[in-house]
Order: structure tokens, then sequence, then C-alpha cells
């Protein structure tokens, strides 16, 4: 992954950028959230 000199600009995340940071995650697990318009989200 790259840094972006405007992180504070939200923008939809890819499900291949998704896949490649998971890609060697060692638990199998995570929990994914997030701050939405109506409070938190995660899946």
């Amino acid at each position: 992954m790259t840094v972006t000199p405007d992180l504070a600009a939200p923008r939809p995340a890819a499900d291949d950028l998704l896949r490649s940071v998971f890609r060697r995650h060692a638990a199998g697990v995570a929990v994914i959230t997030a701050r939405g318009p109506g409070g938190p989200a995660g899946f």
C-alpha cells in the first residue's frame, strides 16, 4: 500500500486492495470497522 497526501478524502475500498492487505494475514479472521454517515459500521 502507498500513502497519499489527501488521507482525509474518503475513497471506496477496492476488493483487490482488501485481498492484497489480508493475503498473508495469519489469523484468518479479521473485524473491519469504519465510520459511516449513520455511525460506525463493520463486517
